[in-house]
């Protein structure tokens, strides 16, 4: 459980929470992670002072989408964008390659099959392009260190993976 206080003297916060339907369970309880939880915890964050929020979403979030994975996103993105901090900026990732802790067989077919078709995806496909988990969390530390110059920064996947 997460209180105000741990977020007290924080400047920069950095939420990046995710599950999947399978892990979570049932959708309420994926909604508490991947939509309540950020939200939540943006307003600790906002109530102690935080100056900018960076949080990682997906790529294709929209709260109208017909997709629920991507209709939660897009409402998480949504409400933490009208919090009363200075910044937010969000990260819109494909899909994720990297170490993890638990092993996902359609992640790993689908991380095998992107980096096999790698030099397909150009001009328009390359969004899709999946990134390094290592590569968002460089560019959330980069973003962090600069001067946000907008309320809301959001940051597609190919963009993300320019950010040097």
């Amino acid at each position: 459980q997460v209180t105000i206080t741990d977020f007290e003297g924080v400047n920069d916060f950095f939420c990046c929470l995710g599950s999947t339907m399978k892990k979570a369970g049932s959708k309420d309880a994926f909604e508490q992670v991947d939509l309540l939880a950020p939200v939540q915890m943006g307003k600790h964050a906002q109530a102690q002072g935080a100056q900018h929020m960076l949080v990682i979403s997906a790529m294709g979030a929209n709260p109208s989408s017909s997709i629920y994975y991507n209709r939660i996103k897009g409402k998480m993105e949504e409400q933490v964008s009208v919090l009363q901090l200075p910044h937010v900026s969000i990260f819109r990732p494909s899909l994720l390659t990297g170490d993890r802790q638990e092993f996902r067989l359609g992640e790993r077919f689908g991380a095998l099959a992107m980096k096999a078709l790698k030099s397909s995806f150009i001009g328009p496909l390359k969004k899709y392009r999946a990134i390094e988990a290592q590569q968002v969390a460089f560019a959330m530390m980069q973003k962090a260190l600069e001067a946000p110059s907008n309320k809301v920064s959001i940051y597609e996947s190919e963009e993300i993976e320019n950010i040097k």
